[in-house]
């Protein structure tokens, strides 16, 4: 039976992460297609509610992209984003979803060439791990 393409949503900065995103886009560098990027403010934003709307929504990864330490332009959305996954995680453990389906990056390069290889590195352990509908339904 063919796996399914993994789903993943990457909740972003605005500012360095989606600049590297941005750049793989203008360098036409591929990444996979199931991969939705969404873009807020500063990742600092990103809630446990969000995270777990998307898993709802059948989506098997979700991943946080931030400034890297020192560099977050609202001071300190780097750090309050590390805290929500760590806590989000511990709430996925509960629920019975394996926590590796949610990861938080920090962007110190804006190249290209980094976002695709985060990217690729997170769909891939994602491929491993699974589809979450499949694991549900079994």
């Amino acid at each position: 039976m063919p796996q399914n393409k993994p789903k993943i949503i990457f909740y972003c900065c605005e500012w360095n992460p989606y600049i590297a995103a941005d750049n793989a886009g203008a360098s036409e560098l591929q990444y996979p297609a199931s991969v939705k990027i969404v873009q807020l403010n500063c990742a600092g934003r990103i809630t446990p509610g969000l995270i777990l709307n998307a898993f709802e929504n059948e989506y098997d990864g979700v991943l946080v992209g931030a400034c890297g330490k020192g560099e977050c332009h609202y001071v300190s959305g780097n750090e309050t984003a590390c805290e929500v996954i760590k806590e989000t995680q511990e709430l996925l453990k509960v629920s019975g979803i394996n926590h590796q389906r949610l990861d938080f990056e920090l962007f110190t390069e804006i190249s290209g060439e980094y976002f695709v290889s985060v990217i690729t590195q997170f769909y891939d352990r994602i491929s491993q791990i699974g589809s979450l509908a499949e694991k549900e339904a079994a």
